[in-house]
């Protein structure tokens, strides 16, 4: 449900308390808690504080002049004197860009419809087209979907009448189109498709290097430090919380991230550097082999426009100081964009279900998911589901079944601990043909089985 998992969050949080006081811990401790993607910045304001606090003492919201409290406050040596950085730890996202361009509720809405119809919704594809606003060098992509009340309209009066028309007279392959001033989609309906699908212009990268929520987002967090003393190196932290433009882009005529904080930084003297902090999916195509690491990058402007706060040797002591710190940072267990979407939910996301490995007469498999099929909150038809034993022809048969037709039952069960993955694993054992389940045998003096009992040896 988070970049990390809900394990090694408790973990730092547990370190944290000797470092924040109660109520500053409970403040923490209860945006995690609340369903919404504010846990998702409350995650990372919580794994840096811990970070940090690992290498140099840490200060959290110690109030400015102003009456803003950045979240982090801390001294540290260098070339003889007592230099202090005071920061703060912020988080982006395209909730903003979502909002204008309403795709996905676009594809909800039709979804919603299909059932509703009583239509398969995987035999749905949306399309929708988009165009090129504003003037250079403040161009952005743009959907042509309405939004407000004019989208609620369009849904009502234009789409709703296609879904019914399908109910009401079935075919195999229908289409909807539409081409009017500022609204151009098409849906369109194949009963061969088997899953559901769509696609438009990428409106969440950068064309314009001051006009994304990156800029403002850092913009934002500059008002937050503006007020620090003066001789005090200011930093932003900016972490991925669903956010495209922080993710490596292969368009071109597009910014990366790096350039916008440099562009950021360039017309500033409220902060002095930004850490960008981002989540790097490897083998995206492999399931097998797919996982994250976490990407640091410290930004700086360019040499001629830096205060006087900030040199190359300053910039070269902070950036060795943080690397030590972002030692503590744990695994990512999931990209921002997936870890925002399950943010939304309530619940604690899934485990290991469905994983499971076999070899010989040993079987490892969640113990979430035993302990939840025991306690009765999944039913034995779901846990042969998330395993996919037995749905389909040429899936693998469920080997607890199979193990009990052979009369082999279990002799031992270990847990195994999976460290910060949110479950653990159980391996079962299974011994040989148990008589309590399986039909009397004979062995032989040499130790072989002989003949079962009624057969002729």
């Amino acid at each position: 449900m988070f970049v990390f998992s809900r394990r090694a969050i408790q973990g730092k949080l547990d370190l944290l308390e000797g470092v924040l006081t109660p109520e500053q811990h409970a403040k923490l401790v209860n945006r995690l808690n609340r369903p919404g993607r504010e846990r998702l910045a409350a995650m990372w304001e919580v794994v840096f504080l811990q970070a940090l606090s690992q290498v140099v003492v840490i200060r959290h919201e110690v109030a400015l002049p102003n009456g803003r409290q950045p979240d982090f406050e801390f001294e540290f040596d260098h070339a003889g004197d007592r230099r202090t950085i005071v920061g703060d730890i912020a988080s982006v996202s395209d909730v903003g860009l979502d909002k204008q361009n309403l795709f996905r509720k676009f594809c909800d809405e039709g979804s919603r419809l299909a059932r509703k119809s009583g239509l398969d919704p995987n035999h749905f594809r949306y399309d929708v087209a988009g165009e090129q606003v504003g003037e250079w060098p403040k161009l952005k992509m743009k959907l042509l979907l309405p939004t407000g009340e004019a989208f609620t309209q369009l849904i009502k009066s234009v789409v709703e009448p296609f879904f019914r028309d399908l109910m009401q007279s079935p075919r195999p392959i229908a289409e909807l189109k539409s081409e009017e001033p500022g609204v151009r989609f098409i849906i369109r309906y194949d009963q061969s498709q088997w899953a559901s699908g769509g696609g438009h212009p990428c409106y969440d990268l950068a064309m314009s290097l001051t006009e994304n929520p990156i800029y403002r987002a850092l913009r934002a967090k500059a008002d937050q430090l503006r007020a620090a003393p003066e001789d005090a190196i200011r930093i932003i932290i900016l972490c991925d919380g669903d956010c495209a433009a922080m993710r490596k882009s292969v368009f071109s005529g597009n910014y990366s991230v790096r350039q916008i904080a440099t562009e950021f930084l360039r017309k500033t003297s409220a902060v002095d550097l930004v850490l960008l902090a981002t989540v790097e999916q490897r083998n995206p195509h492999d399931l097998r082999l797919r996982d994250y690491v976490m990407n640091y990058d410290l930004t700086a402007a360019p040499p001629w426009q830096r205060s006087a706060r900030v040199s190359d040797d300053i910039i070269e002591a902070v950036q060795l100081l943080l690397e030590r710190s972002i030692r503590e940072i744990p695994t990512p267990m999931a990209d921002a964009c997936n870890a925002a979407l399950r943010c939304e939910e309530s619940g604690y996301g899934l485990g290991k279900h469905g994983g499971y490995e076999m070899g010989g007469n040993v079987v490892k498999i969640s113990a979430r998911l035993v302990q939840e099929l025991l306690a009765g909150d999944v039913s034995a038809e779901r846990f042969a589901e998330f395993h996919r034993w037995g749905q389909e022809p040429g899936d693998m048969p469920n080997p607890f079944a199979r193990s009990l037709r052979r009369g082999e039952l279990i002799s031992a069960i270990n847990v195994i601990d999976c460290g910060d993955e949110d479950d653990n694993q159980l391996e079962f054992r299974f011994g040989p043909p148990d008589p309590a389940v399986s039909p009397f045998r004979r062995t032989n003096h040499d130790g072989g089985e002989g003949a079962r009992t009624g057969e002729v040896g």
